[in-house]
């Protein structure tokens, strides 16, 4: 029974340190630093604008592509700095016959589709500016995004600047929409903490600058291009900025079904980056990093998702014991996951889920996770991304 319980309190601690511990420390630690910005602390600032290159890789979307187009170009920047690089690479809907009626666009296109990573390293190879940025065509940026990324540069630590993902959510979304939303409001906000103090653990695609002299080839069966383009500004020395006023709009997938098949998709992409990635080299050279990669990589999404199912198990073994708490821990576990059924019912009907989104959600990302590594372990990768239905308009 000793055993039972030791390993009880240990699947507790891993979820509890995961979702909470990890940002509450992370907070203190970024507090204390008292790191507000790069350019604020060292005093400089950008005084001439570089030069960009706007990469979009898109697949069948020529139902937004004129939508995506028309907010590229709304953007606030010199058109003398700024070139646009669209990849439809494999679009079977006409996407690159929309696409190739903008003289202003640089249009790659071949009829194989090789995946997003082999599309990103056919685009980089046409690049000249000092700077990328990577964007989706599903992504819409806000107005002055490009202007508040580059300030960040004017660190030359900075090797990279991730932008802040927003789901935009109406009155009619399904029960997952605001699951999906409160989601990645949590991973901004400790984005930013994690820059705070050091670096954020990874920039998301659809609003992510590099410096151009820092890409380095994908391989071709590569899932999360964007997380792997991250790590390797940190493998060379350099850290990843996070700017919260430079954000990607999006709509939520029109369906659990769709979510359940993108959240597995990105887990099986972490299993892949978590194997090909040398963490312990992070050790020696930038312990904070490491702490901050343990943490959120290892812990909270390859090893804590397993937790869940431990902590049931354990918990149902406790209760012949003659631990009271344990009959509490039971019902409490019971009732949360236990509200993550309704709220799935109603997502099956496309119906709102008020408060029920918020188990449901967590649910999804865990089991997700032991899914993804099935994935990973049972079935070859390709880079392919099986394209998700959602809204056209953002």
């Amino acid at each position: 029974m000793q055993l039972i319980l030791f390993f009880f309190w240990l699947a507790a601690g891993i979820l509890l340190y995961a979702n909470f511990g990890y940002p509450v420390i992370i907070f203190f630690l970024s507090q204390l630093r008292k790191k507000n910005s790069p350019i604020s602390q060292n005093g400089k600032y950008i005084t001439e604008l570089p030069s960009i290159a706007l990469v979009t890789a898109c697949y069948n979307e020529a139902a937004i592509l004129e939508q995506k187009i028309e907010n590229s170009f709304a953007l606030d920047y010199p058109p003398d700095k700024l070139s646009f690089i669209f990849v439809a690479d494999g679009s079977t809907d006409g996407s690159e016959n929309i696409l190739e009626k903008y003289p202003r666009i640089t249009v790659l296109f071949q009829p194989l589709r090789e995946g997003k990573a082999s599309a990103l390293n056919r685009a980089i190879k046409i690049v000249s500016t000092d700077l990328v940025v990577f964007t989706d065509a599903n992504s819409f940026l806000n107005t002055d995004s490009l202007k508040k990324l580059v300030t960040h540069f004017a660190d030359e630590n900075t090797g990279a600047v991730a932008g802040e993902k927003i789901i935009a959510v109406s009155p009619s979304e399904p029960a997952t929409a605001k699951g999906e939303s409160l989601y990645w409001k949590y991973e901004s906000c400790i984005k930013k903490m994690d820059a705070d103090l050091y670096s954020t653990v990874g920039a998301a695609g659809e609003i992510f600058a590099i410096r151009r002299n820092l890409y380095r080839e994908l391989v071709s069966d590569t899932i999360l291009d964007d997380f792997t383009l991250s790590i390797a500004c940190i493998q060379q020395g350099y850290r990843i900025a996070y700017e919260p006023q430079a954000f990607s709009v999006e709509k939520s997938s029109v369906s659990l079904r769709d979510e359940w098949i993108r959240r597995k998709r990105i887990a099986t992409g972490n299993w892949q980056s978590l194997f090909r990635i040398n963490a312990a080299a992070f050790l020696s050279h930038r312990p904070v990093f490491f702490f901050q990669y343990f943490s959120q990589r290892i812990i909270r999404r390859a090893v804590s998702p397993f937790a869940i199912p431990a902590l049931l198990i354990l918990n149902f073994l406790l209760l012949p014991s003659h631990f009271t708490w344990a009959k509490y821990t039971w019902y409490a576990q019971l009732f949360f996951y236990g509200t993550s059924l309704p709220a799935y019912g109603l997502s099956i009907q496309n119906k709102k889920a008020a408060f029920l989104s918020i188990p449901l959600y967590f649910c999804m990302i865990h089991f997700a996770a032991i899914a993804g590594l099935y994935q990973y372990v049972f079935f070859k990768q390709d880079g392919k991304w099986e394209r998700i239905n959602r809204p056209v308009s953002p």
